[in-house]
């Protein structure tokens, strides 16, 4: 006798369903940079959708992952796009930011979840697209000047080969995110979940990147979503940055 019914029914149910989660808001950035003494960040939202109003909801999380409304909050908290149309969203704020690092970055999150107008089709679903983007709060001790393609200090940032792993000394007050490694610049790339690294920190490499050169390069992201690298060489088990360097444009990058 079988007992695959359950099964069975749960596939012939989704058969009956469509699912839908296209975005239709984008926003002009991956990644948000708050310093010190400016009022207010807004970013711009744009409904790409020329037929449908969408609602655009939004929050903030601190870096552990609690929803907070102090110091900083984003505003407003829901509103409606208009189809085709665009609006802003602004992140401030609510209160003067005591008791934040004055020496490094401080990090929260910013959520943004697109909630789509009720569909008259049948048996289709739609789903809420949910975007998270890092927000790095910079103290005026550590500002950088809009002109500066490259955080200052990157150049100081070093690797120790300790047993198979590499291990990176991030000596920056800025947080560092690295999306994938090369063992050389123009090597092929190799693929990780990317990792950030606190400021100030020391961390591990992921353990799929080979020690076992003298060159290494780590793809990290800018300011601005773009993509650089930092191309270290190796003298016995301690790698200095000889240069940093640039990598091709890629799509959809969210880190």
């Amino acid at each position: 006798m079988s007992h695959n019914y359950p099964c069975f029914l749960c596939a012939f149910l989704l058969t009956m369903f469509t699912y839908k989660a296209e975005a239709a808001l984008s926003l002009d950035r991956t990644r948000i940079v708050f310093n010190q003494g400016n009022k207010a960040v807004s970013l711009r939202v744009t409904n790409q959708n020329n037929k449908s109003p969408y609602l655009a909801q939004s929050w903030i999380e601190d870096a552990s992952g609690k929803k907070i409304n102090m110091p900083l909050v984003s505003l407003p908290p829901i509103q409606r796009i208009e189809a085709g149309s665009e609006t802003k969203v602004r992140l401030q704020f609510s209160e003067m930011p005591v008791g934040l690092p004055t020496d490094k970055e401080s990090l929260f999150y910013f959520y943004f979840r697109e909630i789509p107008p009720k569909t008259n089709k049948p048996n289709s679903v739609m789903l809420a697209v949910e975007s998270k983007l890092k927000v790095f709060y910079r103290p005026e001790s550590i500002v950088v000047d809009k002109m500066q393609e490259i955080l200052p200090g990157l150049e100081n940032i070093t690797l120790d080969k300790n047993k198979e792993k590499y291990e990176i000394n991030n000596v920056t007050p800025y947080y560092l995110t690295v999306v994938e490694a090369r063992e050389s610049q123009s090597a092929k790339p190799i693929s990780f979940e990317s990792v950030m690294y606190s400021p100030k920190s020391r961390g591990f490499i992921p353990d799929n990147v080979s020690t076992t050169g003298n060159k290494i390069s780590l793809v990290f992201v800018t300011d601005y979503g773009e993509q650089r690298s930092l191309n270290f060489l190796c003298e016995n088990t301690h790698c200095h940055i000889h240069d940093i360097g640039k990598i091709a444009p890629k799509k959809n990058a969210h880190n």
